[in-house]
């Protein structure tokens, strides 16, 4: 009978501890594709200071983040320390994309790169912002 006891204790106590709340997490690397025949300058900031500036060529790729989380999220702004992309092309024409402040620059349908967007193309397991020759014939004018 103690024996008994001692037992459905230890089972209890093991399945006690064995649960978790955390959740599950996952590996996801991003990154901007320049798949338009036009160059591409990318200017990365967080809270109004310019963080980077790049420049990809026809199939080039950058502004790379990795991060863990539950599931995909696009460019995830704790991690990637990045809250808004400017994509310009040649004549000042391009894409304003903001996690904060959503702009009239920013490209149509909720195709921004910080969420869920279409425009995530998985390539090798990284999510790949895929800026195409579309994207250039509907750029604006940016201010």
């Amino acid at each position: 009978m103690v024996m008994k006891k001692t037992f459905s204790i230890i089972v209890f106590c093991l399945s006690l501890f064995s649960c978790t709340d955390e959740p599950n997490s996952k590996e996801y690397k991003v990154t901007v594709f320049n798949n338009s025949s036009e160059t591409l300058i990318i200017e990365t900031y967080k809270n109004n200071v310019l963080l980077s500036n790049s420049i990809l060529n026809t199939g080039e790729k950058g502004v790379n983040c990795t991060y863990n989380f539950e599931s995909f999220i696009g460019y995830q702004l704790n991690t990637c320390q990045i809250d808004s992309i400017v994509f310009k092309f040649a004549g000042n024409k391009g894409y304003l994309s903001s996690i904060n402040n959503p702009t009239i620059y920013d490209f149509p349908d909720d195709n921004n790169p910080f969420g869920k967007s279409s425009k995530f193309i998985i390539n090798n397991n990284v999510y790949e912002f895929t800026i195409n020759q579309e994207d250039f014939i509907n750029a604006f004018d940016l201010p």
